[in-house]
């Protein structure tokens, strides 16, 4: 089945590609410039509208037969003619469809695909954020001189939201916000394979493991690791390593942890301060280093070279791998998000490997899920001898 799983993701990129550059080649150019300007907006404006309205619910439960217009507007409390013009947008896109009766509304594949509570989630908290950072990037940018941004505290999200506060304090002081955030963030993760199913962990991780053995130290360390759901993932997939796993975050996220198996040991660390933790086999962190600048990482990554044992302990950084060239559109865009959010970025192969070496760290491998559309990867590293 995993066979048969990975050959159809091959083939649906493959298509993709393939679709995209049939489209381009029939276009006219200048149309599409034109539309660009006026169109994407617009799009991402209106299905906001329908989230907040509810609209997409309603022509789910009333099913292929449709609803009004009239009925979406009483539901809602919005205007009926507000309902029919957001609606002429959302049925253009696909996200509804029209039946034979005047501004009635029935479901398609994406009106199912934008009510999945991970999905609506990840467009509130986008709505709110990126796209308002987005709109306002070009005079940041101007106004610092087209430099990159590096600057997480006072960048185009402070700029755009008129804001002291840095990203992560801004949501986490709104509930709202921090939950939208952190259903998009699970969800986001449990629709991609994990790098468990792919990465050689009994090769790279557990060769040699004892844990009988009396010298046997710290296996696994995951640095940043939030509430534990990467390394309970890993003590599930291979139980023979509890007490051999340690927790890191910050102290109001370790804390209130009550629910950690006894199994992991819980650590509060600032990553910016020296590494308790010394000669483990493996440290770890999962889309970290992405939440900032080059700066800032090799402050963080010093700390673990610091720690590190020269020719035993590895360092396995679990964050988007982008192509020097060619890069998927929304992996293109995933960077602006970041620049725009956090001044920080995602990096391609190239900047990784300058990255590390900048910090005397030794590129061992780019691995890669085999999931080829998913530029989600793992970068080996060593402390140089």
């Amino acid at each position: 089945m995993g066979l048969i799983q990975t050959l159809r993701e091959k083939l649906q990129s493959w298509l993709l590609r393939r679709l995209r550059g049939a489209i381009s080649l029939i276009q006219n150019p200048d149309e599409v410039a034109f539309s660009q300007a006026f169109e994407a907006h617009s799009h991402n404006t209106c299905l906001r509208i329908g989230i907040d309205l509810g609209v997409f619910h309603s022509i789910i439960a009333h099913g292929a037969d449709g609803v009004s217009y009239r009925h979406l507007a009483a539901e809602s409390g919005a205007d009926e003619a507000l309902i029919v013009r957001i609606m002429r947008v959302i049925t253009a896109i696909g996200y509804a469809k029209e039946t034979s009766s005047y501004a009635t509304y029935a479901p398609t594949p994406l009106t199912m695909a934008i009510t999945k509570p991970t999905i609506e989630a990840g467009f509130l908290h986008s709505t709110e954020h990126a796209a308002i950072v987005c709109s306002k990037l070009p005079s940041y940018l101007k106004s610092i001189g087209y430099q990159n941004p590096t600057d997480g505290s006072n960048g185009p999200f402070q700029h755009a939201l008129e804001t002291d506060l840095p990203f992560f304090k801004y949501i986490h002081d709104d509930p709202r916000k921090l939950k939208n955030f952190n259903t998009y963030q699970a969800g986001n993760r449990s629709t991609k394979m994990g790098w468990l199913d792919w990465f050689p962990v009994r090769d790279i991780i557990l060769r040699e493991f004892d844990p009988l053995g009396k010298a046997q130290g710290t296996l696994l360390v995951d640095m940043g690791g939030g509430t534990g759901r990467d390394i309970t993932a890993f003590l599930n997939k291979f139980p023979q390593t509890a007490g051999f796993l340690a927790l890191e975050d910050l102290p109001r996220v370790i804390e209130p942890l009550s629910d950690i198996s006894p199994g992991i040991t819980t650590l509060s660390q600032d990553l910016f301060q020296p590494q308790q933790i010394t000669g483990a086999k493996v440290y770890y962190t999962h889309f970290l280093l992405h939440d900032f600048s080059d700066e800032q990482c090799r402050i963080i990554l010093q700390h673990a070279a610091a720690a590190m044992t020269p020719g035993y302990s590895r360092l396995l950084l679990n964050e988007m791998i982008l192509p020097d060239a060619g890069c998927p559109p929304f992996y293109a865009a995933a960077d602006i998000t970041m620049m725009c959010v956090l001044a920080a970025m995602e990096r391609s192969e190239s900047q990784w490997k300058a990255l590390l070496e900048s910090v005397n760290l030794k590129l061992v491998k780019f691995w890669y899920s085999r999931d080829k559309s998913n530029r989600e990867g793992v970068i080996e590293a060593m402390v140089l001898v």
